[in-house]
């Protein structure tokens, strides 16, 4: 029988997030799945007599092989399945540092964008055919799912909004999800520190580009793409937005209903920068990305003005939910168990229920994990622990039962 691709279940597409030193892109680069791969083993909360247990998760990408049916492409990983597998369903790391660290440079997002664009329309289709995988005429069954981490998700909009328009192409014909983690779509903020501070912090982060998370610069790469550097770009979009939504006058818009945006809460236990940064960017952060610049929305500002942040409307508000997680490290919110159960039932589970769960679901959760995050933020560890434990259990007790998750 020919393999070919079943909706859902499209190739998906994991794109990491800022590699901000040589040691970090080096330590990238010899890393075969650049971070996807990561797992965790913490304290749960459990019923009496044990009272506590540990709790294994053996990471995304692992999860995504052994309970959904995919596939690893590494190593001719698609071309050595038994007689049941399909290499439709692959999974692929977009290594956009790989020529970063051959080159010894740090090439722009726009560049990072390039590579995933050929990655995504020529790389993976090519070689599914070779693997004679039905993608339909024109490739018209073909398309993936992104899961971005960080500035992964940014490189992932330049090429939604920025790339794909600009060569007269619609990112709907190739994108089937959109996922961000912990991504700075309104950019990254400090607060109010002085200038210098924030300049500093800034540059400790991002050294040889400092402006990518600038909203000037993004909304140059995110709503001009390909336009030169001496041209004027005003600013007609708040910058965590994916543009014009409407499809009279811009065929190529990407629907912000296929958007997932996960929100880390937890900045406590992001260490980077000697624990400095999660100071300045605050408790209403994962330590690095404040939880109000991690969202996306589509459109013009409801009031007109950019940066008013006057509220959208829920119709121009991409899903999203809150994970008690820090931006990276062994309790980031990429080696999730709760990351995982949030990605699995939005790409997956389709039932009316499930739509409805993905908007009153992750309001919800936010409320509660915001508030046990306020608590733990003037206790002492072992309380910060025990708040936290009990508020992950607390939700997990509350997915429907029966269902995998």
């Amino acid at each position: 029988m020919t393999p070919t691709i079943a909706s859902p279940y499209y190739p998906i597409v994991f794109v990491r997030g800022y590699a901000m030193s040589d040691a970090e892109r080096e330590a990238t680069f010899h890393d075969t799945y650049n971070g996807f791969a990561d797992t965790s083993v913490e304290l749960r909360q459990v019923s009496p007599p044990d009272y506590f247990a540990v709790d294994k998760f053996e990471g995304q990408l692992l999860r995504f092989l052994k309970t959904q049916g995919y596939s690893d492409e590494v190593n001719h990983g698609l071309e050595n399945l038994p007689a049941s597998g399909n290499p439709a369903q692959g999974i692929w790391i977009c290594r956009i540092y790989d020529e970063d660290l051959v080159r010894h440079t740090v090439r722009k997002i726009e560049e990072h964008a390039q590579d995933l664009y050929t990655l995504v329309t020529k790389t993976i289709p090519q070689r599914l055919q070779s693997l004679s995988v039905d993608l339909g005429a024109n490739l018209e069954k073909y398309k993936v799912i992104l899961l971005a981490h960080s500035m992964g998700g940014l490189v992932c909009r330049t090429l939604i909004q920025g790339l794909f328009p600009s060569l007269r192409r619609d990112p709907k014909r190739w994108i089937h999800r959109f996922v961000t983690m912990g991504t700075p779509h309104g950019g990254i903020s400090f607060g109010n520190p002085p200038d210098v501070v924030k300049n500093a912090v800034t540059a400790t982060l991002n050294p040889m580009d400092a402006n990518t998370f600038n909203p000037d610069r993004m909304n140059r790469y995110l709503f001009y793409f390909g336009v030169a550097e001496n041209q004027p770009a005003p600013r007609i979009y708040d910058v965590h937005s994916l543009g014009d939504s409407d499809p009279a006058t811009n065929p190529y818009f990407f629907p912000v209903k296929r958007c997932l945006c996960l929100i880390g809460s937890d900045y406590g236990d992001y260490a980077v920068g000697g624990g400095i940064v999660k100071h300045i960017t605050g408790n209403f952060s994962d330590g690095l990305v404040r939880q109000d610049c991690a969202y996306l929305v589509a459109g013009k500002p409801p009031d007109g003005k950019v940066g008013t942040e006057a509220p959208y409307s829920d119709d121009n508000r991409a899903f999203w939910a809150n994970v008690h997680r820090a931006h990276s490290g062994y309790r980031g919110i990429v080696n999730s168990y709760e990351s995982f159960e949030n990605i699995h039932r939005f790409l997956f589970v389709t039932s009316k229920r499930t739509s409805h769960w993905r908007k009153s679901r992750s309001r919800h959760r936010r409320n509660r994990r915001t508030t046990t995050f306020m608590i733990s933020s003037f206790c002492s560890p072992f309380v910060r622990f025990l708040c936290s434990s009990i508020a992950a259990n607390r939700i997990r007790a509350t997915t429907p039962s029966g269902r995998l998750v």
